[in-house]
């Protein structure tokens, strides 16, 4: 089998090539995805508590740490950093939710539509690029009607 030569990323894929294979590798960075998502879900390993509406979240700070420039200073502020719980008062939990699958696998969940502003406002706190772009991308595509129009204007003011 011959060494790879040739390397191409596009997207979520990694491609390689080999010149005298017929076969090409793929690799996939959903399996990145479905590892964080795997985080996410399992609670074993998280050395961090965010409580929000009394509900608590727990996260792995390395993770919001490399998300977000604000959690990050949160996370390593020295009262913070050896307190075992943070509270945050600015959002709602279904909103906090949403915001921590995101940091997680870098997609909203399926239920968010009716939070985008909610959600956008919280990207932007927290210094959340990719959050805030993402949130515009669905608020454009969803004008519709006035009701939205507004709250997306409300939200800019």
């Amino acid at each position: 089998m011959g060494k790879p030569h040739g390397v191409c990323k596009s997207g979520e894929k990694i491609t390689f090539t080999c010149s005298d294979c017929s076969a090409s590798a793929m690799i996939s960075a959903m399996n990145a995805s479905h590892s964080y998502l795997a985080m996410l879900n399992d609670p074993t390993f998280t050395d961090y508590n965010f409580i929000v509406e009394n509900k608590e979240f727990k996260v792995h700070k390395a993770v919001f740490a490399a998300a977000s420039p604000v959690f990050h200073k949160i996370l390593t502020s020295g009262l913070v950093s050896e307190q075992k719980a943070y509270k945050i008062d600015d959002m709602g939990a279904e909103v906090f939710d949403n915001l921590r699958h995101f940091l997680y696998i870098g997609k909203l969940q399926k239920n968010c539509e009716e939070d985008l502003v909610k959600l956008y406002d919280a990207a932007h706190r927290y210094q959340v690029e990719k959050l805030k772009d993402f949130c515009v991308q669905k608020m454009k595509s969803s004008m519709t009607n006035s009701q939205n129009i507004v709250e997306i204007y409300e939200c800019a003011c």
